[in-house]
């Protein structure tokens, strides 16, 4: 009896141009419909962080980004099997500038979950 394993790789550079550019649409196309964000931070600590899920809702909040005019810069990403990291600099308007580091798991060649602990200065 033979199997047939069908694998589809992530593109973490058409990723990172989605994120880079703070289009929602093209991450949108790179997520699966149950994509859950997690975000940990000194406002949204380890027991109470924010949490976006599904496509809509974090392509929303992409197009959020955009309307305050922050900027997003990803570095360093590595992508091996399933599993995604990168790191990500945002500035901020009003100076501030946030500092990241995100893992991720891919399914079926999209992005299924991220969780991002992040610093702020």
């Amino acid at each position: 009896m033979s199997t047939t394993s069908t694998s589809t790789t992530f593109d973490v550079a058409a990723f990172r141009r989605a994120l880079e550019d703070l289009d929602g649409d093209a991450v949108g196309a790179l997520v699966t419909d149950d994509f859950e964000r997690t975000e940990i931070d000194q406002a949204t600590p380890p027991s109470a962080p924010a949490v976006v899920r599904g496509r809509d809702a974090n392509v929303a909040a992409i197009a959020d980004l955009r309307a305050r005019g922050v900027t997003l810069r990803t570095e360093e990403p590595l992508v091996d099997g399933d599993r995604i990291s990168m790191l990500c600099r945002c500035a901020l308007p009003d100076g501030r500038t946030v500092v990241g580091i995100a893992i991720g798991d891919v399914r079926d060649g999209l992005l299924a979950r991220l969780t991002e602990v992040q610093a702020w200065g």
